[in-house]
């Protein structure tokens, strides 16, 4: 994989169920168990999500000619001006090639940006 290659942005309603498929697929079926990526309904909610533009939720991936291999997900807690990372997942086909960090990198410096007027955003990750 070339740097060039590698395209991040905002996922789109159509990137739903692609999302879905590939953190059911990344993680261990126990993990998934306490996961709203475990129930039915998930791919509505995320749509739900993204078309929402007050939704505190941000939702990113990253491809590689065209097919998603990457998947961040985001909350924003805007009074205190905190992005908590909430899921992020690699295409097992993908994985050690440094997608997530790429994700993670990029994610951080648009919520930075985004967050620019306070410069007080703070990340947080829960790590399991």
């Amino acid at each position: 994989m070339n740097e060039e290659s590698l395209n991040i942005r905002l996922a789109s309603v159509e990137d739903s169920g692609k999302i879905v498929s590939l953190v059911r697929h990344s993680f261990n079926d126990l993990y998934l168990t306490a996961s709203i990526y475990k129930c039915s309904g998930v791919e509505k909610f995320i749509c739900k999500e993204i078309e929402n533009e007050y939704s505190p939720y941000r939702y990113f991936v990253a491809e590689i000619n065209n097919n998603i291999v990457g998947f961040v997900e985001f909350k924003m807690f805007y009074d205190s001006s905190v992005a908590f990372l909430n899921m992020i997942a690699t295409d097992n086909n993908f994985k050690g090639k440094g997608i997530a960090n790429k994700l993670f990198r990029y994610t951080e410096k648009y919520f930075f940006d985004l967050d620019s007027r306070t410069s007080n955003l703070m990340f947080l990750v829960q790590i399991l």
